[in-house]
């Protein structure tokens, strides 16, 4: 609301617009959540579950400046001989404004309280938010409830046509309740501070060159810095056709101890537009970085998402992705997980639609976690973006 009241000019007309929907859902899993202390258990009663995905969204212009926000509520109810309710909630701001000809500000938060997101974000077939691909590991099985924020400021300097110079701090956490001894779930929170510089050399290319300094705290952990370099380039290696990668080196170590290791870090991705019809991959390894269990882990992870329209009344969505995290520094938890989603939806009309689509994730490591569900389900969804206009 602070956001929104200081880019608001006297002077400027600006244009809001209000807009919400609803989805229904209901299906058969193999596994409903566990409750501890019965960690390890992959297999479970069939049970059906209904959900209930209600959502807002305020989109505001005016002058030279923008404010998109969105909340979103979930709740999952799973009917076995001992009901297993899950509540989420989600809420992202992003505010852009053009502070001079030169000056670029963009200020962004994102926010979840949930005991499964991954389920939240796929029975309502939406990409989830930057802070939950970040931590690609979730204690499913624990039934637990764990929150995730990530708060970014990034100016940016556009001194030349071809150049610019942007500073960026990032701010996340992930907290959990009480979890007992030895469980790995430590509340955590990390800052980065980015300095990058970018350039483009053609009309399809561009590089860029930046560094990075984070601090990390951990509760039952060693607290932890890490400076790092990067280096990447982006090419437009034919019509509607992105490819971009980055490689890297990066020191870690302890504040209060002698421990430190030295990493590469690399990530590459390629999106390819037809039209409506979209095809994305991307991969990506890090030396040390939290991935939601322990502390710092080494992390290797890969993407791939689809999404097809069969004229104006079918679509097709699929994605995949999948985990490797090893422990560095004091964390002694490896953890290793995938997860696919599919749905196919129809249009009943321009505010109501149809889907059916099916869910799967499993966690492997560690092993008190391990964790496997996979879903059947359909869903009905109210749609009105342009419910109000202010």
């Amino acid at each position: 609301m602070l956001l929104f009241v200081l880019s608001v000019p006297l002077h400027a007309q600006r244009t809001n617009v209000l807009g919400t929907g609803i989805d229904i859902v209901g299906g058969i899993s193999n596994n409903p959540p566990l409750i501890l202390p019965q960690p390890g258990t992959t297999g479970g009663e069939a049970s059906v579950f209904i959900g209930l995905f209600p959502m807002i969204s305020l989109d505001s212009r005016g002058g030279s400046s923008s404010i998109n926000a969105t909340f979103a509520y979930g709740l999952n109810r799973f009917q076995t001989s001992d009901p297993v309710v899950n509540h989420t909630q989600t809420a992202s701001v992003n505010f852009q404004k053009r502070i001079s000809g030169r000056w670029n500000l963009n200020a962004s938060e994102s926010f979840s309280r949930s005991s499964d997101a991954n389920t939240f974000y796929a029975l309502r077939g939406v990409e989830p938010e930057p802070v939950e691909t970040t931590l690609p590991f979730s204690p499913i099985a624990a039934n637990l409830t764990a929150i995730t924020n990530q708060a970014h400021v990034k100016l940016d300097n556009q001194f030349s046509q071809r150049s610019t110079l942007s500073f960026s701090l990032e701010h996340s956490l992930r907290g959990y309740g009480p979890t007992g001894p030895n469980s790995g779930l430590s509340d955590q929170h990390w800052m980065d501070l980015y300095v990058t510089y970018s350039r483009r050399i053609s009309e399809r290319t561009s590089w860029n060159a930046g560094y990075v300094f984070s601090f990390f705290d951990f509760v039952g952990f060693l607290d932890a810095k890490s400076n790092g370099g990067q280096f990447g380039v982006s090419t437009s290696i034919a019509k509607d056709t992105v490819l971009s990668a980055t490689v890297g080196l990066s020191h870690i170590g302890a504040l209060d101890a002698s421990q430190s290791t030295t990493g590469y870090e690399v990530s590459g991705s390629i999106q390819r537009s037809i039209g409506k019809n979209t095809l994305s991959f991307q991969l990506g390894q890090d030396s040390g970085r939290p991935n939601g269990i322990g502390s710092l882990s080494s992390n290797r992870q890969m993407s791939f998402g689809f999404s097809r329209n069969f004229g104006q009344k079918m679509s097709l969505f699929a994605s995949a992705s999948t985990f490797s995290s090893g422990g560095v520094l004091d964390n002694e938890f490896d953890s290793k997980g995938a997860g696919a989603t599919a749905n196919i939806g129809y249009a009943v009309s321009r505010k109501v639609s149809l889907q059916v689509g099916g869910q799967f994730q499993r966690y492997f490591e560690p092993s008190s976690y391990r964790f496997t569900q996979k879903r059947l389900f359909f869903s009905l969804r109210y749609s009105e973006p342009n419910f109000f206009h202010f």
